[in-house]
């Protein structure tokens, strides 16, 4: 029985991890166990490198791999089944442990650590203010979809999809994508994400934290009215026009709030997570929350689309 050695091929899939043109060192310990080192090959159009221990007779896994300058969409599309959703090229290291005979067992069983940024590329849906104020709470307001390509048809609000740097950490726990941080920088739009994707059928449960840049939010129109961006204003005016302390107190909860993360802090602690806008700060800069209950890319689990109060700077 051969103890070591060196190992290639032209495609290998460990974990439905596809690496071609691999080249490897190996040996097997004492207790059964087939160690791989100096693990080298290219994957999704980019390097690959790491380690991997399988114990042969249990089939269990350990591997801890790095990627570099992948196509994203080839790696969403093959691993998260995930197709057209995000563009750019990414680096990533996967560190996970699994058991199984077959790419579905070992992806139900797999739990693990993935940290992953991506430059200068695109989320496609997600990252589109289009499809998110498609939310279901807005639609039976009347917000329909020819309103919104209507008003949104200029060319900021299309490209808040266009991101400059994603980055996240998302642990893997038997079948279940457990996104502890997606955060998303881009010009028109920024974004952090938290909640949970099931791998097998993409069903998620999401909490987006955004920012638009007021490029965009002061061209809204009719879409500001419907989605309330611009109650606050109307009601503020209103507030005016009211005499005596019922007047002064709906001015006094109109008021900005100070602080980093507004009125929402114990509902949104994380709204001082969204990323900076990487164009310049506008007064008409707005935060909103989305949430997202349902298959991934569906747009009716966009379940609804809410505008967090404006934060005054702390004096």
């Amino acid at each position: 029985m051969v103890k070591n050695g060196t190992f290639s091929a032209k495609k290998l899939i460990t974990a439905g991890f596809p690496v071609e043109n691999v080249t490897c060192e190996f040996f097997i310990d004492r207790i059964n166990e087939l160690k791989v080192r100096n693990i080298k090959g290219s994957t999704f159009g980019g390097a690959v490198a790491g380690v991997a221990d399988t114990n042969l007779k249990t089939t269990k896994l350990n591997m801890d791999v790095t990627v570099d300058n992948v196509e994203m969409n080839e790696m969403a599309t093959t691993m998260a089944k995930m197709p057209n959703e995000i563009y750019g090229k990414a680096k990533a290291r996967v560190v996970l442990e699994t058991i199984g005979q077959t790419p579905e067992e070992t992806m139900q069983n797999a739990v693990g650590k993935v940290n992953f940024e991506v430059k200068n590329g695109r989320l496609v849906k997600l990252g589109s203010i289009e499809y998110l104020l498609g939310a279901g709470n807005l639609s039976v307001k009347g917000l329909s979809q020819s309103l919104l390509s209507k008003t949104l048809g200029f060319a900021e609000a299309e490209q808040t999809n266009q991101f400059d740097t994603l980055s996240g950490i998302v642990n893997i726990n038997k079948g279940t994508l457990d996104i502890q941080e997606i955060r998303m920088q881009g010009r028109y739009l920024s974004s952090f994400a938290t909640g949970t994707v099931r791998m097998k059928d993409n069903n998620a449960d999401l909490t987006l934290l955004n920012r638009l840049s007021g490029k965009i939010t002061k061209r809204l129109g009719p879409v500001a009215e419907i989605s309330g961006i611009s109650i606050s204003q109307a009601v503020d005016e209103l507030a005016k026009k009211i005499p005596g302390q019922w007047g002064q107190l709906i001015a006094e909860q109109l008021k900005p709030v100070t602080g980093s993360t507004g009125g929402n802090a114990a509902k949104y602690p994380n709204r001082d997570k969204i990323p900076a806008l990487s164009s310049a700060t506008l007064p008409e800069d707005r935060d909103f929350v989305v949430k997202i209950k349902g298959k991934l890319n569906n747009p009716t689990s966009i379940k609804s689309f809410e505008w967090l109060p404006v934060v005054a700077p702390q004096q």
